[in-house]
């Protein structure tokens, strides 16, 4: 007699060097699921009380991954992952075709959902300190363009930001949520349907 519902207390898995088409390879990912459940009495259901997944991408795939970003008026845009910040330099594209070179250091803090808040530290253009006020009006900016892309984010399940650790080379980010799939029996379904 075939098994029509099953359920497990936890799952865990870990990989190393996951690839995928047009992403940044991962240099490990670990999930942990616990209260799991399926059924399949009435087509397939999954569910997952608690979802946790854990990424780590190294400072060589991000930069490879901000080759391919559009950032509006910043070119050659290069990341240095440090205890706790990341710098950032690149060329700021000013009016008139002019690109002056800029420098900034921000800490990463996880906000409500997915938003990430950069807390901008250090920023100089062209060799020169900036003004806090200044910092700030970037800081905004960023975050605001932050907070867009992130909301166009595909993930596999709903997920909040637990955690983003900034070790020297590396990034780690923790994702929490819940799963629940139900696909309907295709032979329950009514014609039209």
């Amino acid at each position: 007699m075939p098994v029509e519902r099953a359920a497990v207390e936890m799952v865990e898995a870990s990989a190393r060097r996951i690839e995928g088409d047009g992403a940044p390879t991962l240099e490990e990912g670990w999930l942990r699921a616990e209260g799991v459940r399926l059924d399949m009495s009435a087509g397939f259901r999954l569910r997952v009380d608690q979802l946790r997944l854990r990424i780590t991408i190294i400072e060589v795939e991000l930069n490879r991954a901000l080759e391919t970003m559009d950032l509006g008026p910043v070119r050659n845009a290069s990341a240095a992952i440090l205890t706790g910040r990341v710098r950032l330099t690149g060329r700021y594209k000013l009016v008139g075709g002019l690109a002056a070179p800029f420098t900034l250091v921000a800490g990463l803090e996880p906000r409500a959902g997915l938003n990430v808040a950069l807390d901008v530290q250090e920023l100089s253009v062209v060799g020169v300190p900036n003004p806090a006020i200044i910092a700030r009006a970037v800081e905004d900016r960023l975050n605001a363009r932050v907070a867009e892309a992130l909301a166009q984010a595909e993930l596999p399940f709903p997920a909040r930001l637990e955690a983003i650790t900034l070790e020297p080379g590396r990034v780690t980010i923790g994702l929490a949520g819940s799963l629940d799939l139900w696909r309907p029996n295709p032979a329950q379904r009514r014609i039209g349907e």
